[in-house]
């Protein structure tokens, strides 16, 4: 109702919600009756310490001579004859939006096209520093296989400032001022300025008032019309003439990975698949928060509308009009310990740089699969996309499968299911089939053919709330009334749990994935109010999480968790709801993949000792028989060790954690025999090992 009414909310827990409100504003928070209490930012603390708040020593103007973002800039550009600046247009008060192309200066259409931005909204300077230093480690000099792969392969855009005049008004009039300098016609209360620019795209332009505001004064105003500001007129037109295949648009704050689409509740892209192979999921998260006294472990990944729905966003439009994989990564918590600092992230190079690092993976991941995003295995996450996904079985089969292979593909379940292609909200790389008819009853097995591949699905257990509810056991679950199928819905209360029966999968299968329509009341800020999807192989001895649902989902929308690497195990499912009510409906699971072939299934990588306190660890190899290799990458994706695991496999020979080069920190091992893969998260706590 905040946003509705055109409010600035940039963080909400419980019964509390932040908003940032100039003197009118505040005024007319209370007029709507809620209690209202300022919060010191931290600027205004020092300001009241010092007086005059101190310039900062990190974080760098647009418009200073000596080392603003103009000139650091050019001066990176002189020093380096990968980097080449060019102004690709001009904002309201004329400042040039600059953007920084790194390797060859030509454009070539064999190399694919990715552009990264930050900044579109002023106040977020954290987003601006990410940008910059991420410039900056690719322009290095310094060999890096990797990277200068990806430079060399790839034409890569940067522009960390889409919103000069704005982001220069932080640092000379009002440091929290979000949209760009637009001047618009007065009111009563005298000059109103600005349009907030990830609201004027062309894409669901002006949906509705909750994903944007009518109001000159919203921060969220989204201008006379779609477009309207030169500045978002430039970012459109650049597509236009460098299509990007990938994008990243840096913001701050709240530690989540955000992708479309977001003008709608319960949406998913055609390529839910690679967008999680990329951004990761709640279990297996691309992008960690090591920053000191964070609410949070990771960042979240998932569709915008998890944290509140958006119209005229950048994400939406570029998906929608150039197909493009495109993410907004929403930099740091906010929060260190009990210290709220919201967009204003220290000026302090330390923290800076834990918050490059750990977002540094997830960056070089998204570049590096702008060759093929569809074959890509990401190294961050491990995953690699499913060429062929099924999302739900009922009230209706939906499969995602190549778009090449669409047109073509069929689906039995036993016999030909008629479908129909989706075909709206962008998809370059999948389309989504869905059968044309409801299902009258669900299907005991399914076969998905897409081109030359061919996959075999077998329904091991489900529950529709409707007469198949015996073997369940429920706790504080009901059924109600209500649901996506049938007459009835699950419905659980925090501190419930719903568990499945004992679930046999077939030694010859390795992967189950575990399909449900949801919906809950969680909010998109915080993973305090969560839904738990747990799972145990021990008859209920022991427990895990499998998969996690968290932030604002009022509409019913179909979740998947996959589990690999469990041919001939019996499972226990068990549902469990944290601090929110958990809406469920139609839960099946679902049996395939005949082991070693196609799925790429995750087998378990042994590790003498974790976290890694010693000398030397060893490995037990994963795979049998099989050869293949072991390699041992940092958290920003360079391979510092690397063994060739000879067929008979056994251990692996020791990683020696005392070489030169190896500190202390997140590391990540990875075993490959074919195509399986196998990882294992790596913490390596040496006395006196350094970060």
């Amino acid at each position: 109702s905040l946003l509705a009414r055109g409010f600035d909310v940039v963080w909400s827990s419980g019964d509390a919600s932040f908003v940032v409100a100039d003197s009118m504003s505040e005024e007319r928070l209370r007029t709507t009756g809620l209690m209202a209490t300022p919060v010191s930012t931290p600027s205004a603390l020092r300001g009241a310490r010092a007086g005059v708040p101190s310039a900062p020593t990190v974080y760098r103007s647009f418009d200073d001579p000596v080392r603003g973002v103009r000139a650091h800039l050019d001066s990176i550009a002189r020093a380096n004859v990968r980097v080449h600046v060019d102004s690709i247009g001009a904002s309201v008060e004329g400042r040039p939006i600059l953007a920084v192309k790194i390797g060859d200066r030509d454009h070539a259409g064999s190399r694919p096209d990715v552009l990264i931005m930050a900044t579109y909204h002023a106040r977020e300077w954290a987003a601006t520093e990410m940008a910059l230093r991420l410039i900056r480690y690719l322009a290095r000099t310094v060999p890096d296989a990797r990277v200068d792969s990806l430079v060399s392969a790839r034409d890569i855009w940067i522009i960390p400032v889409v919103n000069p005049d704005g982001y220069q008004y932080t640092f000379t009039g009002d440091r929290l001022w979000r949209k760009n300098r637009r001047p618009l016609a007065d009111d009563q209360f005298g000059p109103v300025i600005g349009v907030d620019l990830n609201r004027n795209h062309s894409a669901h332009w002006g949906l509705d008032n909750t994903g944007s505001s009518p109001l000159p004064r919203s921060e969220t105003y989204r201008g006379p019309a779609p477009a309207s500001e030169p500045e978002t007129q430039v970012i459109e037109r650049f597509h236009g003439e460098h299509p990007p295949v990938v994008s990243i648009s840096y913001h701050s704050f709240t530690g989540l990975i955000l992708y479309p689409p977001g003008y709608q509740y319960g949406l998913l892209p055609q390529e839910i698949s690679t967008y999680r192979a990329l951004a990761g999921t709640d279990v297996r998260p691309a992008t960690l928060d090591r920053l000191p006294g964070s609410n949070r472990t990771y960042n979240r990944p998932g569709p915008s509308w998890f944290l509140y729905t958006t119209n005229g966003e950048y994400n939406d439009w570029a998906y929608q009009q150039f197909g493009t994989l495109s993410f907004t990564p929403e930099l740091t918590s906010g929060f260190e310990g009990a210290s709220y600092y919201g967009f204003e992230f220290p000026d302090d190079e330390g923290k800076l740089d834990i918050m490059f690092q750990d977002n540094l993976p997830f960056a070089l991941d998204v570049i590096e699969s702008a060759r093929d995003p569809l074959r890509h295995r990401s190294q961050a996450t491990g995953l690699l996309p499913e060429r062929i996904l099924v999302e739900s079985l009922a009230p209706r089969i939906r499969v995602v499968v190549p778009r090449a292979d669409a047109p073509a593909a069929r689906v039995d379940a036993p016999g030909p299911v008629p479908v129909v292609m989706q075909v709206t909200d962008g998809g370059l790389l999948s389309r989504r089939l869905v059968s044309a008819n409801e299902i009258v009853t669900r299907p005991t097995r399914m076969s998905v053919r897409a081109g030359p591949i061919t996959a075999e699905y077998a329904l091991l257990a489900a529950t529709g709330a409707e007469g198949d509810t015996a073997a369940w056991v429920a706790r504080a679950f009901h059924r109600d009334i209500g649901g996506i199928a049938g007459t009835h819905e699950w419905r659980g209360e925090s501190g419930g749990a719903l568990r499945s029966p004992p679930i046999i999968v077939p030694s010859d299968v390795d992967t189950v994935s575990v399909l449900f329509w949801t919906r809950y009341n969680g909010d998109g800020f915080s993973l305090a109010r969560r839904g738990e999807l747990r799972v145990s192989t021990d008859a209920g001895a022991t427990w895990r999480i499998a998969g996690i649902v968290a932030g604002s989902a009022p509409a019913y929308y179909p979740e998947r968790v996959v589990l690999d690497g469990v041919a001939g195990v019996t499972l226990l499912l068990e549902f469990q709801p944290r601090a929110l009510t958990w809406r469920l409906d139609e839960i099946v699971v679902l049996a395939h993949g005949a082991a070693g072939a196609g799925t790429s299934p995750v087998a378990a990588l042994s590790v003498s000792e974790n976290p890694i306190r010693g000398d030397r660890v060893r490995f037990g190899w994963p795979f049998g028989a099989e050869s293949g290799e072991l390699a041992i990458y940092d958290w920003a994706g360079r391979r510092v060790w690397h063994r060739a695991v000879a067929a008979g496999g056994g251990s692996v020979d020791a990683w020696d954690v005392s070489s030169a080069g190896v500190g202390n920190g997140v590391y990540l091992a990875v075993a490959r025999a074919g195509n399986r893969v196998a990882r294992r998260k790596l913490f390596v706590a040496r006395r006196g090992g350094g970060q």
